[in-house]
């Protein structure tokens, strides 16, 4: 509870003994910015308060100050004092007050001033225009606080005070924001001009001509070369100026007189024109070359002689050749040389009036090289086709098929008459006739077309007369015919070989055709008396074979022998004699056998095979307690003897039992209840022997017993009668119905605590400490008449906190139990409870302190209360 009214005593200092006096710093003091943060201030500026009546002082020197930034604008200010710094005014004592060490106030930078001119000569070449490019070394700065920089940017416009080439005044212009500060430096803080100037230079543009070419010429013993300036122009001119380009006085030489090619040709004579012609320095064309070429000789008086076709290009020339265009200057100085002259057709094949090329003449003499020599042309020859001889060779022969005609193939012709290397084939001819029809040794006739003729590689049969019309002798021979067994001729197995055919099974094939015949044989032989695929054949004779309409079977040659495939199928055993096993019943449908009789039945003949039961297995038709429950049995094989030859089936008509398994009662459980009773919810039954996933429980309807006593224990000794099953799966289980003192039963404690316990309001006393009163506390979950005691020697209460509430929590703790049946409980705290704290109302005014202020108020509310 907080008082609204508070008295007390106070004490008021003597001005002499503690008075404060304070400074401040006025009239704005101002300097130019230097990047420092140091300021000279006038005396002038610091206004002093706090003295008591006519008492005052002044500072009696200029101060450096500080400023709050270095930059450009009104900035903090501050300045120390000591008291050397202070002179008191009339008859003031300055040791009655406590003077100030510090004064504040505001002060202002302003701008330095830059200056920005032009250096190092900034130059160009001529382009018709005042234009000055400028670089950040075209620059120079003064005014700008050590360590910092500015730099103008290269986009500045600047420009010269002419466009001529020559020495020039350059003048920048420039706004602030062309202006970039360097690292560390503001452009606020200066005052930045918008004008820069110095010299510069504007150097003679250079003009190269483009367009001239250097003539060739035929060689005339002189260097005289000649150009072509009609596309000749400058290159390098601005557009707008008056320059030109005269050729009136150029000329040109070659750097020899001899024939040639790509020879230096030296340029001279081209100048420059117009008003605007002194600021140019003029180029004359530079690597020009041109040919000298050499002077064109013919040959007269040479002829050619045609020839057969014989895979050469090679023409035999005749005649006498004479040498013709030679400079009058030069003659006795070039001879003709035909001692290497060649001719040849432009092609080997064969051809008339062909164009003959020559080649091979030479010249020579001291001014031959001056000269080129034109072989002989227009000069034409015939080359003929060679002629061929054909052949037919080897008796052409064909199987009978009731026609004279007949195909022959490479290998009856043979011709001759080609050249060496080259060569032809007849791959095959249609247009082939024997004599007659009939069997036998006949003549040929074979007719021949250019087409029928293929060339070898490098062969042009174009080059050869090809004979038309070829004769020979050849044989007709009868035809073949073939035989196979088809329809897959099948038995079951029965140990012999033996195979039933029929007409159907032979297939013949090689008539001509509406000629045939039939096959009457029906004995057949596998290959082996086993089952599986077989090979079957018949053996025949011409006795078993029936012509058919037209048909003359003399014209055929009859098979003697006809194979196909055939299939003998496995014959059937059957497993007899196995006996099912009866078992207890295990939750699966697994079943073992008994294989003591267990025999085959269905062998042929002498055949004998192995029974194998090793892998057998069983299985009930259904996993539940029964009688004559079906059983499939599975796994049974033959092995040994003649079993490849059959397939086994497994044994039939099998049955047994399966009867119900015994369970045990292990374990009766429940929580103490002061009685020896059994419990009566059945998962307090435990139960050993149930296959995992059954549902089996104990039916306690109808149980009856006890435990041997009250008490929590384990292993205890319990008797009970009427034990049944009850769930799904109850049906395949038994059990015993009564167990006498028998030592599986389990008592687990019971929970205990207690209620009733008050706690006692209180007054804040800082701490969470609750009063207890356990006089009307009583016992939860306590047995009828247990003999069960409380021990509260060791309880407390603790709030939940020490601040002042109501209804606050108190948790409790420190309470026991003991007694003759305290074992038997499993015994809890107390729940929280809920209890008051009220406010302390003790509290006093002891002191209130102040400085002497001249006032007989109260401080405003501090620590000095």
């Amino acid at each position: 509870a907080i008082p609204t009214t508070v008295t007390g005593s106070g004490t008021i200092w003597q001005a002499s003994l503690g008075g404060s006096v304070w400074a401040s710093i006025t009239g704005n003091p101002t300097k130019t910015y230097d990047g420092s943060t140091s300021i000279t201030i006038d005396p002038s500026a610091f206004t002093l308060y706090g003295f008591a009546g006519s008492d005052g002082a002044v500072i009696n020197h200029s101060i450096t100050g500080t400023l709050g930034g270095k930059n450009v604008g009104v900035q903090p200010l501050s300045a120390s004092l000591i008291a050397a710094d202070f002179t008191g005014t009339g008859s003031t004592d300055l040791s009655n007050y406590t003077l100030p060490s510090i004064a504040y106030g505001t002060g202002t930078v302003s701008p330095a001033a830059v200056t920005i001119s032009i250096v190092n000569t900034p130059a160009k070449v001529y382009n018709g225009t005042t234009t000055a490019t400028l670089a950040s070394s075209n620059y120079a700065f003064s005014g700008l606080v050590a360590g910092e920089s500015v730099v103008i940017s290269p986009s500045v416009h600047a420009s010269y005070d002419a466009k001529e080439a020559g020495a020039h005044s350059v003048t920048a212009n420039f706004a602030v924001t062309d202006i970039t500060a360097g690292s560390g430096t503001l452009l606020s803080n200066y005052t930045l001009p918008t004008t820069a100037t110095g010299s510069g230079q504007i150097d003679l543009a250079p003009l190269v001509i483009v367009g001239v070419k250097a003539n060739a010429k035929t060689y005339n013993a002189n260097t005289t070369a000649s150009l072509s300036t009609g596309g000749a122009y400058l290159f390098g001119a601005v557009a707008s100026d008056d320059v030109s380009l005269s050729t009136s006085g150029a000329g040109a030489t070659f750097a020899s007189a001899n024939a040639g090619s790509s020879i230096a040709v030296t340029a001279t004579g081209f100048a420059l024109t117009g008003n605007d012609a002194s600021n140019y320095v003029l180029s004359q064309p530079t690597g020009l070359t041109a040919s000298i070429n050499r002077a064109s000789l013919s040959i007269s008086g040479v002829s050619v002689t045609s020839k057969y076709y014989d895979n050469t290009n090679v023409a035999t020339l005749g005649g006498s050749p004479v040498l013709t265009g030679v400079v009058a200057a030069d003659a006795g100085n070039v001879t003709l040389n035909a001692a290497g002259a060649t001719a040849t057709f432009g092609q080997v094949t064969v051809g008339t009036n062909m164009s003959v090329t020559v080649g091979g003449y030479a010249i020579g003499g001291s001014a031959s090289s001056n000269y080129y020599l034109n072989q002989p042309g227009g000069l034409r020859g015939d080359i003929n086709p060679a002629p061929l001889t054909v052949m037919v060779v080897g008796n052409p022969t064909k199987t009978y098929d009731g026609s004279s005609s007949t195909t022959l193939t490479q290998a009856n012709f043979q011709i001759s008459g080609f050249v060496s290397g080259q060569g032809a084939r007849i791959p095959q001819s249609a247009r082939v006739n024997y004599d007659s029809p009939d069997a036998g040794t006949q003549g040929i006739t074979a007719s021949l077309v250019s087409s029928d003729y293929f060339a070898n590689s490098g062969t042009n049969l174009a080059n050869y007369a090809l004979p038309t019309t070829v004769t020979g002798t050849g044989t007709i021979t009868p035809a073949p015919l073939t035989i196979v067994l088809i329809g897959n001729p099948t038995k079951t197995y029965d140990a012999t070989t033996a195979a039933t055919l029929n007409s159907a099974n032979y297939r013949l094939s090689g008539f001509l055709s509406g000629q045939s015949a039939t096959v009457t044989q029906t004995a057949g032989t596998y290959g082996s008396a086993n089952a599986g695929g077989q090979t079957v054949t018949a053996n025949l004779s011409a006795g078993d074979y029936t012509a058919g309409s037209g048909t003359n079977l003399n014209n055929y040659a009859l098979p003697t022998l006809a194979s196909g495939s055939g299939t003998i199928n496995k014959a059937q055993l059957q497993v007899i004699g196995v006996v099912a096993n009866s078992k207890i019943y295990d939750g699966n449908t697994s079943d073992s056998l008994n294989l003591t009789g267990a025999d085959v039945s269905g062998l042929q003949g002498l055949d004998s095979v192995t029974l194998d039961g090793s892998s057998a297995s069983a299985v009930f038709a259904s996993k539940n307690v029964a009688t004559g429950i079906g059983v499939t049995a599975t796994g049974f094989v033959i092995a040994g003897g003649a079993s490849a030859n059959y397939t086994l089936l497994q044994p039939t008509g099998l049955a047994a039992d399966i009867t119900q398994k015994m369970l045990t009662l292990t374990k009766v459980q429940r929580v103490y209840n002061a009685a020896t009773s059994l419990p009566t919810s059945a998962g307090a039954y435990s139960l050993s022997g149930i296959v995992s996933g059954d549902s089996v429980t104990i039916k306690t309807s109808g149980l009856s017993g006890s435990y041997g006593d009250k008490n929590v224990g384990t292993g205890k000794s319990v008797s009970v009668s009427g034990l049944a099953l009850a769930g799904s799966s109850a049906s395949n289980y038994t059990i015993t119905s009564s167990l006498t003192n028998a030592a599986i039963g389990t008592i687990t404690v019971a929970p205990l605590t207690i209620a009733g316990v008050v706690a006692a309001n209180k007054v804040y006393d800082g701490t969470t400490a609750a009063t207890l009163d356990n006089a009307g506390f009583g016992f939860v979950g306590l047995m009828g008449s247990d003999a069960v005691t409380l021990n509260a020697a060791g309880a407390s209460g603790i709030f939940s906190d020490r601040n002042v509430g109501t209804g606050k929590t108190v948790t409790l703790g420190g309470y026991a139990i003991s007694g003759g049946d305290a074992t038997n409980y499993a015994f809890s705290q107390p729940a929280a409870i809920a209890a008051d704290i009220t406010p302390f109302t003790g509290l006093s005014l002891t002191s209130v302190t102040k400085i002497y202020d001249g006032t007989t108020s109260l401080p405003a509310p501090t620590s000095a209360y």
